[in-house]
């Protein structure tokens, strides 16, 4: 059973990845080391994998070549 902690870190979660998201339809190119930051250690692996995926699919998009 989650905790309200766990439920907060997930909406966290879900507020920073839609502003992210947001950032990149307008044209943005948002850093994601700007986002993780926001959150305490432990949820910031979830939000970087999170983050990740949005950039490299909006990347995708645009046919560019994702590079580390």
């Amino acid at each position: 059973m989650s905790s309200p902690e766990d439920i907060n870190i997930f909406e966290d979660i879900q507020i920073l990845c839609r502003d992210f998201r947001r950032k990149w339809k307008k044209g943005n190119q948002p850093r994601i080391e700007d986002y993780v930051g926001r959150l305490d250690e432990a949820a910031r692996q979830t939000l970087f994998q999170n983050l990740l995926h949005v950039e490299l699919e909006f990347r995708r998009r645009q046919n560019e070549t994702a590079s580390s």
